[in-house]
């Protein structure tokens, strides 16, 4: 039984050992570059993400405009449009993850230095689209040209303080 419990003999041996170390070594930079790369990928990723998210609401928003002035036809597609902007903005500072502020993206690092202040105006934005979706549902054509502002002016702000024009 003794034998089975012995450590190798030829790690004794200097050069051996050194060999042991210089593999061990490799092994370790090599799994720190490729998770380094892994953060940065997922980096990217939610990015790509967010942009799109961005661009969706963007779409859904020339679409509900469209549909407010008249310039198509006034129709239930105005709530579809709404309750899509609503669950878009619903979370907002999640897209935002620590680690997301790089690479191509016209965030500021403003939103990860002042995170109270950003969660603040996506929540506000989030709510007047809730409001807004509310207006819609109730038929209160009156209101919802006002809801819309309102929207419209909320997205500004955090815009406005949060992203680049660049």
């Amino acid at each position: 039984m003794h034998r089975f419990c012995t450590f190798n003999n030829n790690l004794r041996d200097p050069y051996e050992r050194k060999s042991m170390i210089k593999k061990t070594t490799l092994a370790a930079l090599l799994l720190i570059a490729v998770s380094g790369t892994s953060v940065a990928a997922e980096s990217e990723d939610i990015i790509k993400y967010r942009q799109n998210v961005m661009k969706a609401v963007g779409g859904h928003t020339g679409a509900a405009i469209s549909l407010i002035r008249g310039r198509v036809d006034f129709s239930i597609d105005l709530e579809y449009h709404v309750t899509a902007i609503a669950k878009a903005l619903a979370d907002i500072p999640k897209l935002f993850p620590e680690d997301s502020d790089f690479g191509e993206t016209r965030a500021k690092e403003e939103i990860w230095a002042d995170r109270g202040r950003f969660e603040k105006l996506a929540e506000e934005a989030a709510k007047a689209a809730q409001d807004l979706l509310a207006m819609v549902k109730s038929g209160d054509r009156a209101s919802i040209g006002k809801g819309f502002r309102d929207l419209s002016e909320s997205c500004k702000s955090c815009h406005k303080k949060f992203k680049s024009r660049n």
